[in-house]
């Protein structure tokens, strides 16, 4: 069995752990604040390390969850200890494949963003350098499986991927939100809210598998009905422009972050 390594457990590592924890793989990790490995280690059975020699003699696969500007001098610390079967993968935000191959020149490298939401319905990203062999490749999609779907993207979609994918749960729970208030302002109680909110949400889930989303609101609707009437109001207000700036602001977030600068 492939052993995992964790560079760093911070909460990224521990989004991933959550759901692969579940899975049969065996973990092993390092993190500057011991008494945080071994939380982990008593919540998702890794086996703590004292030193990157030894997590990297055991481990295949390396997870690098550190910041991306400690990268670099996390790099020259493993020089010693790196050996060509060493998979290294990050999930640091920003980090580029060509950062990661300048880093590792002599390793397969992998750019992730990983699953955010702990729940095997979310969605993970990979990007694969040339140094990764279709056996590697096929390793490492096995084991981001084990945290969800997985899709394969060019690097130059992982900023648009993080901010529609990733970070888009936030604006849905806050939409979700704002429908409870709304139920609430009408005079249900919140109970009342969260369970029509919620048989609302479910069904129109449903709606968006049978076909052109437009056309299951216009069977929705009746001429100069209710739904017609809130749909304008609705509209006046923007929402769909604030929505899409919502979503290139954090795009353009994790370019930044790629550059090295901040907004």
């Amino acid at each position: 069995m492939n052993k995992i390594g964790f560079i760093g457990l911070g909460n990224m590592a521990e989004k991933m752990l959550n759901q692969l924890s579940k899975q049969n793989f065996e973990f092993l990790g390092l993190d500057n604040k011991v008494e945080r490995a071994y939380e982990f280690s008593n919540k998702y059975g890794i086996k703590v390390k004292s030193s990157l020699a030894e997590l990297m003699d055991e481990a295949s696969f390396i997870i690098l969850s550190v910041r991306p500007d400690n990268v670099c001098s996390l790099a020259n610390e493993m020089k010693k200890e790196l050996r060509r079967q060493h998979i290294i993968i990050s999930i640091c935000a920003g980090l580029s494949i060509k950062d990661l191959a300048s880093y590792f020149p002599n390793n397969p490298v992998v750019r992730s963003m990983p699953n955010g939401i702990e729940d095997s319905r979310g969605y993970s990203a990979l990007c694969f350098d040339k140094n990764c062999s279709k056996e590697q490749i096929l390793e490492v999609r096995k084991l981001f499986q084990g945290i969800g779907e997985i899709v394969i993207l060019e690097e130059q979609k992982f900023a648009s991927f993080t901010a529609f994918s990733c970070a888009s749960p936030v604006v849905i729970l806050k939409l979700i939100e704002y429908l409870l208030q709304s139920g609430t302002y009408l005079g249900f109680t919140k109970k009342q809210s969260l369970e029509i909110v919620t048989a609302n949400l479910l069904s129109c889930i449903e709606l968006t598998n049978n076909g052109d989303i437009g056309k299951q609101v216009e069977k929705l609707c009746s001429p100069g009905g209710i739904g017609v009437e809130m749909l304008h109001t609705f509209s006046q207000g923007l929402v769909k422009k604030t929505l899409i700036d919502a979503f290139i602001a954090g795009r353009d977030k994790d370019i930044y972050l790629l550059k090295g600068e901040d907004k």
